[in-house]
């Protein structure tokens, strides 16, 4: 027979597992957010382009992982070799720019002229050996009507 102490320790134990199973469940189930839906942080881009260049670190705690609506000119507009639509927008530097990836969908894409574009910010990527300017990265973009 088990004393009440290990009885306890044990119902407590199964009880956090449960619970920390159904959070888990929760946030798998609950898919990708809907940035379409979302507000943003409205930025520049040639300012967030400058924030990430100035201080990595305090840019990437301001906006890595959250939701911006980036505002700017565009560039190009390309498709990759898996057919993903990506628009670049100047950053204020030569041959950086902010690297926008579109959600899939049937939308026109502006080909040049101003637009605001919201998505997911997935930080800058540096090439510092090359010398080469890097991207600040935003995934799951739309552009904001």
């Amino acid at each position: 027979m088990m004393n009440p102490k290990t009885k306890k320790v044990i119902l407590l134990t199964l009880i956090s597992l449960l619970i920390a199973a159904a959070v888990a469940s929760y946030f798998y189930n609950k898919g990708p957010v809907d940035v379409s839906d979302e507000k943003g942080i409205a930025v520049e881009a040639a300012v967030l382009y400058q924030e990430y260049i100035n201080d990595t670190a305090i840019a990437g705690s301001k906006y890595g992982g959250k939701i911006v609506e980036v505002s700017g000119e565009i560039q190009e507009v390309r498709k990759t070799s898996e057919q993903e639509r990506v628009v670049l927008l100047k950053s204020g530097v030569e041959g950086a720019y902010i690297n926008c990836s579109m959600q899939a969908g049937n939308e026109v894409l502006p080909e040049s002229g101003k637009v605001v574009i919201k998505g997911i910010c997935d930080g800058i990527l540096l090439d510092d050996d090359l010398g080469i300017p890097g991207d600040v990265i935003v995934k799951r973009s739309v552009i904001k009507n």
